[in-house]
This record gives structure tokens, sequence and C-alpha cells, in this order.
């Protein structure tokens, strides 16, 4: 997460203050919201993804502190868990047919439209998306 960071910086001549969002796979055992079963898993194929937005330090080994925090921060929230529910809603239960949901973001093929809208909905300030 602090290389990619790092490395959107560099390659697109991106100003340490300027915030870039970084897709952060996670797992979702680790949040509040999953129960002990989910928990117990030991083999686990479907992570969650957290968008969170890095502002720049000197460092790396500040970098990675930041991306540290940040993730732990992330992990409070129910935004990990938006991936999977929508990739788990997008199959229909009795036939077992894909039906994607109309208008939900492709995370694989548009991230950034996807976190375009993420951000927007949230009313947060747009931050350049690391790809």
């Amino acid at each position: 997460m602090a290389s990619q960071e790092r490395a959107t910086r560099r390659f697109m001549n991106i100003t340490n203050e300027v915030p870039i969002s970084v897709y952060a796979p996670t797992d979702t055992r680790q949040t509040k919201f999953a129960n002990e079963e989910l928990k117990r898993h030991n083999f686990y194929c479907s992570a969650g993804a957290n968008f969170p937005a890095i502002v720049g330090k000197e460092s790396i080994m500040e970098d990675l502190k930041e991306c540290n925090f940040k993730m732990k921060e992330a992990l409070k929230t129910s935004d990990c868990c938006v991936q999977v529910l929508l990739s788990c809603k997008q199959v229909d239960e009795e036939t077992l047919e894909f039906t994607p949901t109309k208008g939900a973001p492709s995370l694989s093929k548009n991230a950034s439209h996807c976190l375009l809208k993420y951000w927007v909905l949230r009313k947060h300030e747009r931050p350049v998306f690391g790809c």
C-alpha cells in the first residue's frame, strides 16, 4: 500500500499533500462485523476492499505507519464488506444464475470510476486514484 502510494506520487509527480486512494484488500474475518463462524475459517477466498486516502510522508517508514493506521481505522467500518456483499448479491440464490446488479460498480473493470462514486457518495474530497 505504501509502495503503491509512493510510486503513484513519483510517476504522476504529485506532492505529498494530495491524498491518494489506494486499493487495499482486507480479510473480513478480522472486522467487528464477522460472526464467530467466519472468524474461525482457515481458508478464505473472498477479501473485502478498502480504499483509504493516504497523504504522503517524507520517509517510507512514516508512510508505512500512516498506512497501518489507515487500515486499522478502515477495519472499524463496514466499508470492506461492500465488495463481498456486491459479489454475493449478483448470484441468484435459487438458480445460481449470474445476475449483475444494475448500476453496481465493477471493481475489476473500472476501479477509478467506482472509487469516484464511492467518494462522491461519502461527500469526501476527491483523492487521486492509484492504480
